[in-house]
């Protein structure tokens, strides 16, 4: 069945028409004058949606991709403008209102959005001393060619638009190029390997995760680590801003070289209820559920010392829930001791620590035991939720310990898998050439 066909099936509700392509003899060269990128309007949008909901919408029917896109664009991280939608389009073939609203908009050659988000930069040699910046970024997604247009470079001609006028890009306005507020990076994921984005600007970055399986009542054993505390939405508001607080002063805190630049993104609420929204909704609309744990929290042996995840559930296209994940969308490693050589936020801390044992699973004994408390608590989750997996993007040496661990616990090793083909983080930087990147953070929040 057809998504257009399971919508109708779903409910009386009538679709739009979806534009009509083009014929092929009046198809523009990719590199005609009159292609243009223009910001597409709400009759734009709405085709948009169409058009890669027929791709996309999975186990959605249409109708219900429609709404959740429209849900999607409702929320506090997208209102305001901080949402643009893109189409590639020929100026000379929509040379009238009358065209135009006959054809329900421009010819949408190819299409994608941008999200702006706030981050942090830190830049290397002579602005080192301007310390930790605020600065202004974009995430790009949902790239779409309708496959009869494929083949014919609109995809790569709107992509080398978009990186251009992205520098000067804030909330629908353009800002001067003398402006401090110019962007200072954009990112995409790639489900398309490396080289296609690359050749257009986008640089692509570690892209690693590691995996875990759901665990049950009847599986986890009785050995069972320490008991976290699981979260809900009202928790994260106060995390997020801790997060925050403490990743700008690491940032400010790790020696950098004189080439080297660090970036990341705020890992703000907002950024978390997007990820969520998405989760909801196809939860609420195909499952009936409700999913209400948002990941797990430990306190160490004192004050200073703290583990939290947050997590998201992503339903494939799979009817039978195969390609369904429990993502990891932000691990946070807390020891406030006081001294910055103890000060470490994100996945990265501790290290040097050795692995747990079973002997030493009981107790507080290790930052890596704290790390495998909440990623069992996610475990839990995904076997609640019979979701086959869980991942975690980019961990770090006591990270990768923590799931071995919990590996070994069923006999199995852990396998730091190198994304080539699919989610690959790609990143354009609007500063020097040679500078040398590092993305703190580079996590599943980021995502886009």
């Amino acid at each position: 069945m057809s998504p257009r066909d399971a919508m109708a099936h779903h409910s009386n509700t009538r679709l739009p028409a979806i534009q009509r392509p083009l014929d092929p003899s009046a198809l523009p060269s990719s590199e005609a004058p009159t292609v243009a990128l223009v910001p597409a309007t709400q009759l734009e949008i709405e085709q948009c949606w169409l058009l890669n909901g027929q791709v996309w919408s999975g186990r959605l029917p249409l109708s219900s991709y429609l709404r959740r896109e429209q849900y999607l664009a409702s929320q506090s991280q997208t209102a305001n403008g901080r949402i643009t939608y893109w189409i590639l389009t020929d100026l000379e073939l929509a040379t009238s209102e009358a065209v135009i609203t006959q054809n329900r908009g421009r010819p949408i050659l190819a299409s994608c959005e941008t999200l702006q988000k706030l981050a942090f930069v830190r830049r290397a040699g002579k602005d080192a001393e301007k310390g930790v910046e605020d600065v202004i970024s974009h995430g790009v997604g949902s790239v779409f060619c309708r496959p009869q247009y494929r083949g014919r470079g609109y995809a790569g001609r709107m992509m080398l638009e978009l990186a251009k006028t992205l520098a000067t890009w804030d909330t629908g306005r353009e800002i001067a190029e003398t402006s401090t507020e110019r962007t200072a990076f954009t990112v995409l994921y790639s489900d398309i390997g490396k080289d296609f984005y690359a050749r257009r600007g986008w640089k692509a970055m570690k892209s690693t995760h590691v995996a875990l399986p759901p665990v049950t009542a009847s599986n986890d054993g009785a050995e069972k680590i320490l008991a976290a505390k699981v979260l809900r939405a009202d928790d994260l508001a106060s995390l997020c801003d801790e997060d925050a607080r403490l990743l700008r002063r690491s940032l400010q805190e790790t020696g950098i070289s004189s080439e080297g630049s660090l970036v990341a993104f705020v890992p703000s609420k907002d950024i978390m209820q997007w990820h969520h929204a998405r989760e909801e909704f196809f939860a609420r609309e195909m499952l009936q559920k409700n999913p209400e744990i948002k990941g797990a929290f430990i306190q160490g042996p004192d004050e200073n010392t703290r583990v939290w995840c947050i997590w998201t559930r992503m339903f494939g296209s799979e009817a039978d829930g195969c390609g369904d994940v429990l993502h990891i969308l932000r691990l946070v490693v807390v020891n406030e001791t006081g001294s910055k050589e103890s000060l470490n936020v994100g996945p990265a801390a501790y290290a040097g620590q050795t692995q747990p044992t079973k002997e030493v699973a009981s107790d507080f004994e290790g930052i890596e035991t704290l790390i495998a408390v909440v990623l069992r608590e996610a475990q839990q989750e995904a076997g609640r939720w019979k979701i086959p997996k869980v991942e975690l993007w980019n961990p770090n040496e006591d990270t990768v310990k923590a799931v071995a661990y919990l590996l070994a616990e069923e006999g199995k090793e852990v396998e730091v898998v190198v994304r080539e083909e699919e989610s690959i983080a790609s990143l354009m930087w609007y500063g020097d050439d040679n500078v040398r990147l590092e993305w703190i953070g580079n996590e599943k929040y980021s995502w886009c």
